[in-house]
């Protein structure tokens, strides 16, 4: 058997996004790849038809076609592309010929909806806000004037605030595009309803207040253009990815009734357009809907996280819980039935209700992804898609063994320790101790190729979910708020400590810590309290909560709900900072930054590392260009690939200097 490498980022494929069409005989998918000659993302569209067993590809080239959607009658596929540079919507005729481009905005557009006659598409393009003069290109290099508190976003840089996403229709048989929305925010088209007559789409309740981010519902009817505000009950929330019911009476949404000063898990909403009740159906429940795993191959998944019955009666929606993220049913009654709650990762799918099974993309550990059937009745697992599995024939993986133990309070320290690839208990081994992100996101049973490499160079993982993390409830997660560098860090160490005493095969001497965002503070704030690793490595990271208060794109508001102090409350906010501790580093660190981080800017690790190098700690620092707080995740593949090689070689012992 062989080992995983870096490099084979390049020999697999993440297949998403699975669609029905009307008649349940046929399904199309996404399958994303990485080509490494170009050093970009490939996505093109897959047909499977059931009768045949037969796999068909049905768009080409170096570009992103994703997001599929089956026009109500079956004979037409929309989809979103870059093939004409900025992304578009394109309608492929399934009788045959080359895909139609149906919008042309300057911008590009978000996403697109093909109205249930046909004959419209709705999509969200950004356009100057009323009143906004069109600015001319300059001749020459010119100053960016700020004047709006949120003026840059990571990943998309400093923004144009004079401009926002509004919604519109377009006529496919006059060519006529009409803006439906004006007011200065931006619109995030959710559903079309099934007579055709309402949009349905979120925005900010409050626009005009910069520290405000509930998020309302919102119906427009297109006959008069008149918009209705439907989660008016509940003015403190978020109401995200709406879907109407098949008869029109519901629409179901994911979101939270938010709770004042600290994150709120999603839950299920149900609005009843009947008597305009807004309700909680899944709030005892005390469960994540959605996905909040994190991990580093999964890509273009644009499944909506609810799906309705055809008869109106439930609806189904993924949830996740104790590192699973399964399937669930739910009446309109509150009745909730577990489709699939197995140790994997169901992150898109689509419901065949003509034949009563579910068409699912599915990750596991030791599977990076496949499409699948699920039987309802049976439960049985059936794949349409195999390539990986080919490729992966003769790999080694790490296997991933659950963990569970009990804070020093009591609480719930969970996750998995993944053995290394060719494992051999009589053995010792190094322990890398792999920190998540957020803090609110959770270490899942999915295909994780960083933690893969680690396992395939003779290392064991630690993946664990301390206070914070989604997932095991709302006390869970509002256990870190304020608290940071304190709960968070106990549940690590006494994790750490209970993992150690029940696998022997464990090196203690040989231990190791690494963690992105907030696992990268977590990792500065580690080798600040001991000196028990003998090597970190910490990426996109938080050192100075003081400064990252006011150079992150969230900083201003995230400072806040995060730490509960002011951002002008220096001597509290210096207290949680790992630079405040820096003398006490013994560690030899990492540092790993992409240069166009808006996220934790790069200045938190160049402050980081002029102390440790001030101090004489051995210290590297390694700067990523073009690249954002995402590169791990959907960066440049082939700087990707040389993050993990600096990352493995500093473990290792080969770079210390």
């Amino acid at each position: 058997m062989t080992n995983l490498t870096t490099t084979s980022l390049f020999d697999l494929a993440t297949f998403a996004t699975p669609t029905i069409n009307p008649l349940g005989n046929e399904v199309v998918y996404v399958k994303t790849t990485l080509d490494e000659t170009a050093n970009i993302y490939v996505s093109n569209l897959f047909h499977y038809a059931f009768d045949t067993q037969k796999t068909t590809q049905w768009t080409y080239g170096m570009d992103q076609n994703y997001a599929p959607t089956w026009s109500k009658d079956g004979g037409n596929l929309l989809f979103l592309s870059t093939r004409k540079g900025k992304k578009q919507a394109f309608i492929l005729e399934k009788s045959g010929g080359e895909a139609r481009q149906i919008t042309d905005s300057e911008t590009g557009i978000s996403n697109a909806i093909l109205s249930p006659c046909g004959t419209t598409v709705f999509f969200t393009a950004s356009t100057l806000d009323d009143g906004a003069s069109k600015k001319e290109i300059p001749k020459h290099e010119t100053a960016l004037v700020v004047t709006e508190m949120n003026y840059k976003a990571d990943g998309a840089g400093f923004l144009n605030t004079d401009m926002h996403t509004q919604i519109f229709a377009k006529n496919l048989l006059t060519h006529e595009v009409e803006q439906l929305t004006f007011l200065n925010t931006d619109h995030a088209l959710s559903d079309i309803s099934p007579d055709g007559t309402s949009l349905l789409y979120t925005r900010l309740l409050t626009p005009e207040n910069f520290n405000a981010f509930d998020v309302a519902s919102y119906e427009l009817t297109l006959a008069t253009c008149e918009e209705t505000h439907i989660t008016q009950s509940s003015p403190q929330g978020e109401f995200h990815s709406g879907v109407y019911s098949p008869d029109g009476q519901y629409i179901a949404f994911v979101g939270s009734k938010k709770l004042p000063g600290t994150p709120t898990q999603p839950s299920l909403l149900l609005y009843n357009r009947v008597d305009l009740s807004l309700t909680d159906i899944f709030e005892v429940a005390d469960i994540f809907v959605g996905d909040c795993a994190t991990g580093d191959f999964k890509q273009k998944t644009t499944t909506a996280t609810i799906q309705w019955l055809a008869d109106s009666s439930a609806m189904y929606f993924t949830t996740s819980h104790f590192g699973r993220v399964g399937l669930r049913s739910i009446t309109v009654e509150g009745t909730v039935e577990i489709i699939t709650n197995e140790l994997e990762h169901l992150f898109d799918y689509a419901i065949d209700h003509t034949h009563q099974r579910v068409i699912a993309a599915i990750s596991t550990p030791q599977i990076p992804n496949n499409i699948y059937t699920i039987d309802l009745l049976t439960k049985e697992k059936t794949a349409i898609t195999s390539e990986n599995d080919v490729l992966l024939a003769s790999i080694d993986l790490g296997a991933y063994h659950e963990v569970s133990y009990r804070a020093t309070d009591g609480g719930i320290i969970h996750g998995f320790l993944v053995t290394p690839s060719n494992f051999d208990a009589s053995k010792k081994y190094p322990l890398i101790y792999n920190i998540h992100g957020g803090p609110h996101a959770m270490h899942a049973a999915t295909f994780f190729h960083e933690v893969q490499v680690m396992a395939a160079k003779g290392f064991a993982v630690l993946l664990l979910n301390p206070r914070g993390s989604y997932g095991y409830g709302q006390a869970h997660i509002t256990g870190v708020i304020g608290h940071y560098g304190d709960t968070d860090y106990t549940d690590l160490m006494t994790g750490l400590d209970c993992v150690l005493a029940d696998y022997p095969f464990i090196d203690e001497q040989q231990l190791h810590v690494t963690g992105g965002s907030y696992g990268g503070y977590m990792t500065n704030w580690i080798v600040t309290q001991t000196d028990r690793f003998q090597s970190a490595v910490t990426q996109r990271s938080i050192s100075n909560w003081i400064s990252f208060a006011g150079v992150s794109d969230i900083g201003y508001f995230f400072t806040g709900w995060e730490l509960e102090e002011d951002i002008f409350s220096f001597e509290k906010l210096w207290q949680f900072s790992p630079l405040a501790h820096v003398k006490n580093v013994k560690t030899p660190l990492l540092i790993l930054h992409s240069e166009e981080d808006h996220r934790c800017p790069i200045e938190q690790a160049e402050q980081l590392f002029t102390a440790l190098k001030y101090l004489g700690v051995p210290t590297r620092f390694v700067r990523f260009p073009k690249s954002s707080h995402d590169l791990s995740r959907s960066g440049i593949p082939s700087l990707r690939i040389q993050r993990l090689n600096e990352m493995m070689a500093w473990i290792e012992h080969d770079v210390h200097a």
